[in-house]
């Protein structure tokens, strides 16, 4: 169980980091979409000088489409930290007390399995022993004398009367 929990936390943490490298990646490409549009609008700027106005409007719409693109992407990026990131780390802390509650449930269950093999393994000495005054059935004793026979010859039913108590 511990290789699943470990497993799951390493998981986790790998997320975490990776939504960090996005907000830093997307940072860097904004900076770069924002140069771009800087160099677009300086390009529009010499166009206008020259007088020709429908590649001055153009390099315009351009640089505000990388500027809004550049500004766009470093949103995402923080978004991204921020509410999958930010939200993973705190998911975790939280997930702790359900890893611990799955361990005790592992245990139990291992525990549970453990007893009820034990028990199968003494109903199986008692029945291949023959002798049903040693079930420790807690129902009236006349009718397992009375079913002896049957039980004796059908394990399965002969389990439902021994060791009722403990079953």
């Amino acid at each position: 169980m511990t290789d699943f929990t470990d497993s799951y936390q390493i998981l986790y943490q790998e997320i975490i980091e990776t939504t960090r490298e996005i907000k830093e990646k997307s940072s860097e490409l904004a900076k770069t979409m924002h140069t771009l549009g800087e160099h677009l609008e300086k390009l529009g700027n010499v166009n206008y000088m020259i007088r020709c106005d429908r590649l001055h409007e153009l390099y315009a719409w351009l640089s505000k489409m990388s500027t809004g693109t550049g500004n766009h992407i470093a949103n995402l990026g923080d978004l991204f930290k921020v509410y999958l990131g930010g939200h993973l780390k705190y998911h975790l802390a939280e997930h702790e007390s359900f890893r611990e509650l799955q361990a005790l449930r592992e245990s139990v269950k291992q525990n549970f399995i453990k007893k009820e093999r034990t028990l199968i393994e003494k109903k199986e000495r008692l029945f291949k022993s023959q002798d049903i005054s040693r079930w420790i059935f807690e129902g009236p004793q006349d009718e397992l004398i009375r079913r002896k026979d049957e039980l004796l010859n059908d394990k399965e039913k002969a389990f439902r009367y021994m060791l009722t108590k403990e079953s």
